[in-house]
């Protein structure tokens, strides 16, 4: 059920035309970055790196914001989701491969754009693919994914709780509030995504990270379940 889940997720999300917009949307706006650097930084590793880094991480979080949030409104307007929570499966492998499927396509996005910005990056300012493709780069890439995980399973919760015009706001204000910091006791309660510094590239690190980006999901994908144990998915949304 899960994987039949995930598998149709990913039919859903890549077939249509949205994924390819916000990977041509995201090089054309990393290029453009790209090319007005002063010259002070456009030679420089680390600032390019940061810009390749930046649009890796917007791909993510423009395709778990576009992509997830309609999903779970969907299904209930389509009368779907009466027919998946009927089965033994219920809620929990319904949230579980609806979120994984759309973390995968989340990961497709970036790891296109990951993959064509160097080159693209080597053709605009002559520099060597091999001064962009470098430990931090991957790393930074790696915490870009785990980000974008949290904000799938978000993307989730968020299609359950609002509607098809909320839904996208509630994620937006979320990613916001993460990035600008967060007083206690909000803090221990939702993500704060400045955690994920990209400067923080240990191995260790990133293994702490990959176990904050988990917990949250998880709590995400909780608070989606009791939402859908809750209210009658006949009601419909948005």
């Amino acid at each position: 059920m899960i994987l039949a889940l995930i598998q149709t997720t990913l039919r859903e999300t890549l077939r249509r035309s949205l994924p390819w917009a916000i990977l041509a949307a995201t090089l054309l706006l990393a290029a453009a970055s790209r090319a007005l650097l002063p010259p002070s930084f456009a030679s420089g590793e680390q600032e390019i790196q940061s810009v390749a880094v930046s649009a890796v991480l917007l791909a993510g979080l423009a395709s778990a914001l576009l992509l997830g949030t309609p999903l779970v409104v969907r299904d209930l307007e389509r009368g779907t989701l009466t027919l998946i929570l009927a089965k033994p499966a219920g809620p929990a492998a319904y949230l579980v491969g609806r979120t994984l499927g759309l973390f995968a396509s989340c990961v497709a996005v970036s790891a296109a754009v990951a993959i064509l910005l160097p080159p693209l990056f080597s053709w605009i300012g002559t520099v060597p693919i091999a001064s962009v493709i470098t430990r931090g780069y991957i790393s930074g890439c790696a915490v870009s994914i785990l980000i974008a995980s949290v904000a799938s399973a978000a993307a989730i919760a968020a299609s359950c709780v609002g509607s098809r015009s909320a839904a996208p706001i509630l994620v937006l204000i979320l990613a916001l509030v993460g990035n600008a910091g967060l007083p206690e006791p909000i803090a221990t309660l939702l993500p704060d995504f400045r955690l994920f510094g990209l400067a923080s590239r240990q191995a260790g690190t990133l293994a702490l990270l990959a176990v904050y980006s988990c917990v949250f999901s998880s709590l995400f994908l909780i608070l989606a379940y009791i939402v859908l144990s809750v209210r009658p998915p006949m009601r419909g949304q948005g």
